[in-house]
């Protein structure tokens, strides 16, 4: 019998350890989560910082931090090149006056009502061939033979 009672309490202590080992793992993962929240949160705050200094000092900044705001300035210009292109295979334009995108052969900006600039003549509107389009009778401009409304007035079309 003390066989058997040595075995229960050698169980006994093993399970115990066990369970304890469980909860410190446990406790340990729970610990480095929040470290990992903290420090995510200061990178964060990093970034807020660094970007404040570009926006903020961009003119007189430090010369050691020339460099990294020159391609910060070169990227800018990247994606406004790359907006662009997208701006133009979407067959929209930004307007001058709020930055709203418009579509491209629309004479007002529709987000503040500004006169869009003048577009540069084309053999026909939208790129289409001169057989494929016709004029608005209300005000003329050029549109798409199949257009049931003018884009430019918005009159109904025969």
């Amino acid at each position: 019998m003390a066989f058997f009672n040595e075995l229960g309490k050698k169980i006994s202590e093993t399970g115990q350890t066990v369970v304890q080992k469980t909860k410190d793992t446990t406790e340990s993962m729970r610990i480095n989560g929040l470290i990992s929240e903290e420090e995510q949160k200061i990178d964060q705050v990093y970034q807020q910082i660094g970007k404040a200094y570009y926006e903020g000092f961009r003119q007189s900044a430090d010369p050691k931090f020339e460099e990294p705001m020159a391609w910060i300035d070169h990227a800018k210009e990247r994606i406004a090149g790359y907006k662009e292109q997208l701006n133009l295979l979407k067959g929209l334009e930004i307007c001058p006056t709020c930055n709203a995108a418009v579509p491209a052969d629309a004479t007002f900006c529709s987000a503040c009502g500004s006169k869009m600039p003048p577009k540069q003549p084309q053999a026909a509107a939208g790129g289409q061939p001169a057989g494929e389009t016709k004029f608005c009778a209300q005000c003329g401009a050029q549109i798409s033979k199949a257009a049931t409304f003018c884009n430019h007035c918005g009159a109904k079309q025969a």
